[in-house]
């Protein structure tokens, strides 16, 4: 009899103490002393974070479901768009410049140093804290007790690096950190039911970390990162915060503006000799605007010189047809008339 009735009392003292978390919660938790649920975690980058690394977030948890009773799904998150200067970066170690990177001995074990300095991840610089400007982690290795990185910018004579955690990293909102990672970038709304972004016009993107290319570049080209648009105009944009989140259209050949709406004119050589978007010098020569063109040779071939129907009339963008000038003919009005 005492036997069955102390199994009875465990029972219930069992029960109650699950009982008291919220709604046992909600199956998507453990309940911990306290009464305080712990809700599940996932690992790394599989639900859609964007901007981040797989490489360095191994072993790294972030919560997939929230609330109290652990019944709020989580959203993707990507480097914020916008805030201020990180603060609570409390930890410090000396920086040595090695040439191609920097090195310091940080505190911490592999699992908390690969959070902590993961690409993206916002230090400061400098020879003390107060003087210390903010810089933007490119790469990151681990040997032993050294850590090293390298930045998207050149910090410049150094002595010391100033770094907080991961959770300093990832709470934007909490510790003003600048462009760490944030549900929706920041411009988006997480719908906790789903666990999906609602972004904020202008932005898209499973965690809204891209900008929307105007009007879908009007389906006369294809939207395209900075990072692309400068790659293709054979230039190089890679360490910037922002260079694979702002997006732009590279029209189509015959077309142009922003959203790629403007249809071209032809363009040609002025048939008075004069400079594209210049004048020549008086007496002829070379062009006012650059030196190099030769206002007195028609058809000289040098780009400045070719515009928009010749410079001798105006571009419907609409209808991409010349408005010739009187005096001027043809399709890009490069023809004089002595009928007038």
């Amino acid at each position: 009899m005492k036997t069955t009735l102390l199994i009875a009392i465990i029972a219930v003292l069992a029960y109650s103490a699950n009982a008291y978390c919220p709604n046992l919660c909600s199956g998507h938790g453990t309940c911990q002393p306290g009464d305080v649920c712990e809700c599940y975690k996932y690992e790394g980058t599989t639900r859609g974070d964007y901007g981040v690394s797989s490489a360095h977030n191994s072993g790294v948890t972030r919560e997939a479901w929230t609330g109290a009773d652990c019944s709020l799904r989580t959203c993707p998150l990507a480097y914020s768009w916008s805030g201020a200067t990180p603060t609570g970066l409390t930890n410090s170690a000396t920086l040595t410049d090695t040439g191609t990177a920097y090195t310091f001995d940080a505190v911490g074990d592999q699992t908390q140093l690969l959070a902590n300095f993961k690409p993206g991840s916002k230090v400061k610089v400098g020879a003390n804290l107060g003087a210390a400007t903010v810089h933007t982690i490119r790469t990151s290795s681990f040997l032993g007790t050294t850590t090293t990185v390298t930045f998207y910018d050149v910090p410049g004579t150094t002595t010391n690096i100033y770094y907080g955690t991961e959770e300093v990293e990832t709470s934007a909102l909490a510790a003003g950190g600048s462009h760490a990672l944030l549900e929706c970038g920041g411009q988006g709304l997480c719908d906790r039911a789903t666990g999906e972004c609602q972004c904020f016009p202008g932005y898209e993107g499973e965690a809204c970390a891209r900008s929307v290319c105007p009007n879908n570049c009007s389906n006369h080209g294809d939207c395209l990162a900075s990072n692309r648009l400068a790659e293709d105009a054979s230039h190089t944009y890679n360490q910037a915060w922002d260079n694979n989140k702002h997006y732009g259209c590279k029209c189509n050949v015959g077309y142009r503006g922003p959203d790629c709406s403007l249809q071209e004119c032809p363009s040609d050589y002025d048939p008075l000799y004069g400079c594209g978007g210049g004048t020549c010098n008086t007496g002829g020569g070379t062009c006012a605007n650059d030196g190099v063109s030769d206002c007195a040779t028609p058809g000289y071939p040098h780009e400045n010189q070719q515009r928009d129907c010749s410079g001798r009339g105006i571009c419907d963008y609409e209808s991409g047809v010349c408005m010739c000038f009187a005096g001027f003919y043809g399709e890009a009005c490069g023809s004089q008339t002595i009928l007038i």
